[in-house]
């Protein structure tokens, strides 16, 4: 297969997700025991789902780790700064989204309350650790890392960072995935490796599980560090080859961006 066939095809699955995503989850929901009643098939169903739209997908479209476009860094030092990122963006995001969905009128969704080790585990498991290995491993393995190879990095920066926030759906919550997806993705094109924006992925959906707040001061210090943290990013972001993306490629990321805005607009 060749790059440009890869990424072609890894746009052609996103747009197949786009298309599926709301039919699936209504399926499954309707198939489905009430989430309130049976917690610990609500969190099952949403495991699988997350391993077969995104886990599947972007272990068959990422390309081989050893030609990875961007210089790998410390391993060590990019695990670090990824935990730091995910830390400081969970202290922004939180407040942030509830003051856009107060000013937004957005609906905001409750995760259903899992009771017991299992439920408990099965949380975890589909909230927590899946979404971020299944999801890095298509946006940022797959998606990213093919963008990188045949457009410029900016491109593929911007690409990645909005198809990630609008794929999730949820209006209340834009303004925090806009926020992590980009530090993710920076995190990803300076490592080179995936386990730092995974690492920073699991931990920063793990303080929202855990529903933890940092105060009414603390926001704005981290928000501080983190739009310094951000453009020390974006001023150091590794060079790549200047080049514009293929027309088919353009416009196939414009339906996409276009299909998964559409879905806002209920």
């Amino acid at each position: 297969m060749t790059q440009r066939t890869r990424t072609r095809a890894t746009l052609l699955t996103l747009l197949g997700l786009v298309a599926l995503q709301v039919p699936l989850v209504a399926g499954l929901l309707w198939l489905l025991p009430d989430a309130a009643v049976s917690p610990e098939m609500y969190y099952l169903a949403s495991a699988l789902l997350t391993v077969v739209m995104y886990g599947l997908p972007g272990w068959l479209l990422k390309p081989a780790w050893q030609d990875a476009p961007e210089r790998p860094g410390r391993s060590g030092g990019w695990l670090v700064l990824a935990a730091v990122v995910a830390l400081l963006a969970r202290m922004v995001v939180t407040p942030l989204n509830a003051w856009w969905a107060e000013a937004t009128g957005a609906e905001v969704s409750l995760l259903p309350q899992a009771d017991g080790p299992v439920g408990i585990a099965l949380q975890l498991l589909a909230v927590v650790v899946l979404p971020a290995c299944a999801e890095e491993l298509f946006f940022r393995g797959a998606l990213l890392t093919n963008l990188l190879r045949v457009g410029s990095r900016w491109q593929a920066l911007a690409l990645t960072t909005v198809m990630f926030a609008l794929m999730h759906g949820s209006l209340a919550g834009l303004p925090g995935h806009l926020i992590i997806s980009l530090l993710l993705t920076l995190v990803m094109m300076h490592s080179g490796r995936l386990h730092a924006p995974v690492l920073a992925h699991m931990l920063f959906n793990l303080l929202a599980l855990l529903r933890w707040e940092a105060g009414p001061v603390l926001p704005w210090i981290a928000g501080a560090l983190l739009l310094a943290l951000l453009i020390w990013l974006l001023v150091r972001l590794p060079r790549g080859k200047a080049r514009r993306l293929p027309l088919v490629e353009g416009v196939l990321c414009a339906v996409i961006i276009v299909a998964m805005a559409l879905r806002y607009l209920k």
